[in-house]
């Protein structure tokens, strides 16, 4: 079977996947990169003669090496009223991060690499660092940017309704304040890049482990003053991106820039400390919160202040403090909400989007003051959820927030629906007498839910080209990528449904510059609106001209044809058709075809265009998925362990176009989430120095970490011509706050909070040893 005739599923079950470490050029060299040990520091000097002597050393960059740059490495999403600062290729005069780049080499193979970066010599001058967040802010800390004169990147206040107002009216304020850890996403697959250079042609061909190679496209010509028409991005086969493979890295231009200077091809692949070490990371954040609320835990209004570590750099601007404020307010009617962000440098690895991108922040907030209010006011937590929830005869609902200039506006769903769902699922009403009965036997059970929203999509379009050959088989173009969310799969199906194709007739090739001008990528859980829209719109157009085209050679109305297995046919009388390849054929050379001549005398029934081929770009306007989720969880008092007993969801994204990839995205959203909340943390000691550099020290869920996850759907169409919503980062936004939430209900009679994540067995168990000593009695009825 040739390999572009195989099905999606079928080229990776075979193994006939293609990553970048997969491509293999003859004469290809090995990059390394030697990094910063110090968190800060100044460059006095850098002493690289012995290595450029070692053999095998075919070349060596530092800072003084690279040409005159027209500048950083640009923002990919720049912000006004910021302080933004993002880093140069390689450290200049200072580094700011344990892992920033400081040197690269080139060598035959990777073991001669390695070996010429230990003998460079970097002559520093450590400086104090900044690590803590809330430090950073205070007078006199150390500046990771000495020229700005602070720590604050940015700062941002503003308010929706009359918040005061509503806060003099309360009869209570339910308050929290909450830490969430640095965490990073670690897909399967590490970075990596493999870059060659056609000096005849003048052509740059970067093979790139990225989720958007469009982006990278644009930057590597701004950096090397290349027209974007010289450079060819290819997004092989993604091995898992999760926001990590969304942005621009030094190592990125370092290869290109060195297969330009030695004419040959140059290919680097991160281990895994690197990744641990320099992948941009997200989530740390220091929250406080406070929600007005009825003495019947109705919502008056709430004011939050966030305080965001962007780490030395910030390459994606105020995204995820953005999201995390617009989260913030969840499904719920708020109507007067008062918020502030600030975002903070310190000398860690810059922070940029995640999976989730600020949405399980800013969900994680809220549903701990909705968790805390419950408490203070004895109400029951599912109870004061279903007053507060947003209901279908309010939508489409107005939060008075705005996203890049347009309107957070609800586009429907069923949020009471989706909750009441959930809480069967999981059994909540007849829960009360299970606890009591594992209480008995010594064992402590807890449930806690949430409901999120998942704002989505953006406003990037994307293209899709659909061309039709002689022999019938289908090919989309599409600008996004693959990156393991099974999108292929959809494309593939969306395509032969509107054409009218079986699916095994059609190809997708996705994130390869030289086919498509323009494209987003993949990331904020746009593909399959964005992307799906798009080759739907393609399609249309391809089976329009295929249809006006059959209805002339066969002397019938076009409204008297269909399009079935790639043939176009007469709608009763299937012996009369065309097939799809002939039209193709007959369409490109129209006096040519032995059977199917096109009269010379008779104008071509769309113009001058020839072939069945179509070419679609869809905007798309924001979506609104959203999702109820519900767990159990046991806690052991004895170790502080955690362990999730059961887990249930119930999630609304649109129309679904494939059931499997709707929920392996949910499922494994999910996993990710428990890790968030039970496991993982980067940390670094006072210097700056990485603690958590493998991963048996960052510690990632296993199988038996996670029990089996039970998912339902609801399907409220988007106002899109599909129907979809974003489904990517759903099923991650709410964990934390679920299983916080459960662990609370467990330990309820200790009064344990949970205020910060993840909830690891060390904090836990000293929180109960805590709360014993302030009078609880471990095994008191609760």
């Amino acid at each position: 079977m040739m390999r572009w005739r195989q099905t999606p599923d079928e080229r990776l079950i075979r193994g006939n996947g293609r990553f970048v470490s997969d491509v293999r050029i003859p004469g290809a060299l090995e990059m390394v990169v030697k990094r910063s040990p110090y968190a800060a520091g100044r460059i006095l000097s850098v002493d690289a003669a012995r290595a450029r002597r070692l053999p095998g050393v075919v070349g060596l960059l530092t800072a003084v090496d690279l040409p005159d740059l027209p500048g950083p490495i640009p923002l990919y999403v720049p912000a006004g009223g910021m302080k933004a600062k993002t880093p140069f290729p390689l450290a200049r005069e200072r580094v700011r991060y344990v892992g920033e780049p400081v040197a690269a080499v080139l060598a035959v193979d990777r073991a001669c690499a390695e070996d010429a970066l230990e003998a460079i010599t970097v002559d520093y001058v450590p400086e104090p660092a900044v690590v803590d967040t809330m430090e950073a802010l205070q007078p006199g800390a150390p500046l990771v940017h000495a020229d700005l004169g602070t720590n604050l990147a940015a700062s941002v206040r503003g308010r929706v309704g009359d918040p005061d107002g509503a806060f003099r009216c309360a009869y209570h304020i339910a308050c929290v304040n909450l830490r969430l850890a640095r965490q990073s996403p670690q897909p399967l697959e590490p970075r990596g890049i493999v870059a060659s250079w056609d000096a005849a042609e003048q052509r740059l061909t970067v093979w790139d482990s990225t989720q958007s190679p469009y982006m990278v496209r644009r930057i590597l010509a701004y950096l090397l003053q290349l027209p974007e028409e010289c450079i060819r991005v290819i997004a092989c086969d993604v091995g898992g991106g999760f926001g990590g493979k969304n942005r621009f890295y030094p190592e990125e231009y370092l290869a290109a820039y060195l297969a330009i200077l030695y004419g040959r091809p140059v290919r680097w692949i991160a281990d895994r400390r690197e990744d641990l070490l320099a992948m941009y990371q997200e989530r740390e954040q220091v929250q406080a919160g406070e929600l007005a609320v009825t003495d019947e835990g109705k919502i008056l209004g709430l004011r939050i202040h966030i305080i965001e570590d962007a780490g030395a750099y910030t390459p994606f601007g105020l995204v995820t403090a953005q999201m995390t404020v617009i989260n913030a307010m969840g499904p719920y009617r708020i109507p007067h909400f008062e918020y502030a962000y600030s975002v903070v440098y310190t000398n860690k690895p810059p922070s940029a989007a995640y999976r989730g991108a600020g949405r399980p922040q800013g969900t994680f907030l809220i549903e701990r003051l909705l968790d805390r209010a419950a408490r203070d006011l004895d109400l029951d937590p599912a109870e004061i959820r279903l007053k507060n929830l947003i209901t279908p005869d309010e939508q489409p609902y107005d939060t008075g927030l705005s996203r890049d200039g347009r309107r957070i506006v609800y586009d429907g769903g069923d949020y009471p629906a989706a909750y009441r769902s959930v809480l069967e699922m999981i059994g909540y009403a007849n829960f009360p007498v299970r606890k009591a009965f594992c209480r008995g036997q010594g064992k402590f059970l807890g449930i806690g839910t949430a409901v999120a929203i998942e704002v989505a999509s953006t406003s990037t379009a994307e293209g899709a080209r659909i061309t039709v050959d002689r022999n019938g088989h289908v090919t989309v173009y599409s600008g996004t990528v693959r990156a393991g969310q099974g999108l292929e799969r959809a494309l593939v199906e969306i395509c032969a449904s509107r054409l009218g194709v079986r699916p095994r007739d059609v190809t997708v090739v996705m994130g390869d510059t030289l086919y498509m001008p323009f494209g987003g990528g993949t990331w904020a859980s746009r593909s399959a609106v964005a992307a799906g829209n798009a080759v739907a719109a393609a399609a249309d157009a391809v089976r329009e001209k295929a249809v006006s085209l059959a209805a002339a050679f066969l002397e019938v109305a076009p409204s008297d044809l269909e399009v079935v297995d790639g043939v176009v046919r007469v709608r009763g009388t299937p012996s009369r058709g065309i097939e799809l390849g002939v039209l193709s054929e007959a369409s490109s050379y129209p006096n040519l075809h032995p059977r199917w001549r096109w009269p010379l005398d008779r104008s071509f029934p769309w113009g001058d265009a020839q072939g069945l081929e179509a070419f679609a770009f869809f905007r798309p306007d924001l979506t609104y998925s959203y999702g109820a989720h519900a767990a159990i969880v046991e806690v052991d008092t004895e170790t502080g362990e955690v362990n999730v007993l059961d887990y249930a969801v119930v999630h609304d994204c649109g129309h679904i176009l494939n059931m499997a990839n709707v929920e392996g995205q949910v499922v494994g959203g999910v996993v990710q989430g428990i890790g968030a909340a039970l496991f993982e943390q980067i940390v670094f000691d006072a210097s700056g120095q990485l603690l958590t550099g493998t991963l048996m020290d960052y510690a990632m869920p296993r199988a038996l970490d996670v029990p089996p996850v039970r998912v339902d759907h609801l399907q409220t169409r988007a106002l899109n011509p599909l129907g979809v919503k974003g489904v990517g980062e759903g099923g991650i936004i709410p964990v934390a706050a679920v299983i916080c939430g459960a662990i609370d209900d467990a330990l309820a009679h200790l009064g344990v909070f949970c205020d910060r994540i993840p909830v690891t067995p060390e904090w836990l168990f000293t929180q109960i040893r805590l709360a014993e000593l302030r009078g609880g009695v471990r095994g008191e009825q609760g």
